[in-house]
């Protein structure tokens, strides 16, 4: 089974949301069938959101739905008026090779870079998660093996701006990164704006965290 969620799912499971952890609506799913659930969840945007995930999963040869009979998909009932209910392929296939820096599991990485485009950031106050992660596309990259790298790091933290939100294309920044393997499982919940490239939605992000800008 394969569960797509939004915050709904994620209450009383992601601690960042302030109500609790390990008690949200796919723990108590799966303790109720006796086995453990494959999940993708992500606060907001419940007509789209996850299945942008599952596409892009799908895409890049990761087949989610290898194995499944069922799949259960959870969003808010306000979705079914004001949602984007776009239309979206789930094809499998087989990524391209990369030219995008990824460190090794494990590894943490000081990279410089300038900004070539950036995903938007909610005002604080008008959006009712704490959190948001904004993703980056940086290029000319300094201490890397690689020319660019897409990099996702916080934006809003207790509703209140981070200095990631306030980059700008052309922008050169420092940053420490890591695999997004080694952090999914914190932040990969958290509401996250993605960019407009759909060739760039399907290379593998890093977690970024400012050092100076």
């Amino acid at each position: 089974m394969l569960l797509l969620g939004d915050s709904f799912a994620n209450i009383f499971s992601l601690e960042a949301m302030g109500w609790g952890e390990a008690a949200g609506f796919a723990e108590h799913l799966s303790r109720a069938l006796g086995k453990p659930l494959d999940c993708i969840l992500r606060n907001s945007d419940g007509s789209f959101a996850t299945r942008e995930q599952l596409q892009r999963e799908l895409a890049l040869g990761r087949d989610r739905l290898a194995g499944k009979k069922i799949v259960v998909w959870e969003f808010a009932a306000r979705e079914l008026s004001i949602g984007d209910w776009k239309l979206l392929p789930l094809d499998l296939g087989t990524p391209p090779p990369s030219k995008f820096f990824t460190p090794e599991p494990g590894q943490l990485k000081t990279i410089t870079g300038t900004v070539a485009a950036i995903s938007s950031v909610p005002r604080p106050g008008t959006v009712p998660y704490a959190e948001h992660i904004l993703t980056a596309h940086l290029v000319d990259l300094d201490g890397a093996d690689a020319t660019q790298a897409l990099v996702c790091t916080l934006s809003m933290s207790a509703q209140k701006w981070t200095s990631a939100a306030r980059l700008r294309p052309g922008d050169r920044v420092k940053l420490k990164v890591r695999p997004w393997s080694d952090v999914s499982a914190q932040y990969e919940k958290i509401n996250r704006s993605e960019l407009s490239d759909t060739a760039l939605q399907l290379e593998e992000p890093v977690w970024g965290e400012i050092i100076e800008r």
